[in-house]
């Protein structure tokens, strides 16, 4: 009795589970955008004999180890403290396995394409194609699109697809889904300007302070970079500098803390 009532089930159970077995060839989503963001805007249609330049990142074998190694070498406390990568051990893990290389080139070479690797690691390939072909290639709508502010045209897809096979051995393809607004470089005045020559005995550097391992303070800075400890009272000659970068600025507050 149990028999004749399990017997089934296990077919139907078999029969549902092949049937969402993915075909390694379908083409299957792998970046998009709802929409078109804000800013930009959608000129017209581009020939599909124009031709586009992708660039394809590969997986890379062991980007965690990467991350692993660098903290390794990178903390005072660790025993592979100050043993940095060589470019050969950072290879290992940055470099797209054999497997991944072999699947991506496979594919473009079904579709006419021989790519030429441009970066140092062999993980990111390049291709040049019609517009249409590249339409073709990852089931995308290239189109042109103008950032509003800038006028800058570009060239780019909502959407685009790679093959179910392939999903795990590509990161991202570019130009594709990435909107990005130029960047704004401020102009640049040559200013002319007189140096007066002047030599000072330089103080000889300091022992490092244990403590710099773990905190950075004036007195860190002047051990390691052997700057005087002694006040400079000449107004004339005294510049500080402070770089900011991407959202990082100069603290006011920081500034009164460390220099009273």
């Amino acid at each position: 009795m149990h028999l004749t009532f399990l017997l089934p089930l296990a077919t139907l159970t078999k029969v549902s589970s092949a049937s969402f077995v993915v075909d390694p060839h379908a083409m299957v989503p792998h970046e998009s955008v709802t929409a078109i963001p804000v800013g930009f805007a959608q000129v017209d249609n581009i020939s599909p004999n124009d031709e586009i330049t992708l660039r394809i990142a590969l997986a890379q074998s062991d980007i965690i180890g990467l991350q692993e190694k660098t903290y390794a070498v990178s903390h005072p406390a660790a025993a592979l403290y100050g043993q940095h990568l060589t470019t050969e051990e950072a290879s290992e893990f940055v470099k797209p396995p054999p497997a991944t290389v072999f699947a991506v080139s496979n594919w473009l070479a079904a579709h006419g394409r021989t790519p030429k690797s441009i970066s140092p690691f062999d993980d990111f390939l390049q291709i040049t194609l019609p517009v249409g072909k590249a339409n073709t290639l990852l089931a995308a709508d290239f189109r042109t699109f103008t950032h509003v502010a800038s006028g800058t045209r570009s060239v780019r897809t909502l959407s685009y697809a790679v093959p179910a096979a392939l999903q795990a051995h590509i990161r991202f393809v570019h130009p594709t889904v990435a909107f990005i607004p130029p960047l704004h470089v401020p102009g640049v005045a040559a200013v002319k300007v007189s140096h007066t020559r002047r030599s000072e005995a330089v103080e000889p550097r300091a022992s490092i302070p244990a403590s710099c391992a773990f905190d950075t303070g004036p007195s860190c800075l002047q051990a390691v970079f052997g700057i005087p400890s002694a006040k400079a009272n000449n107004p004339a000659y005294n510049v500080l500098g402070v770089a900011g970068y991407i959202n990082q600025f100069a603290n006011t507050q920081d500034l009164h803390f460390r220099l009273p």
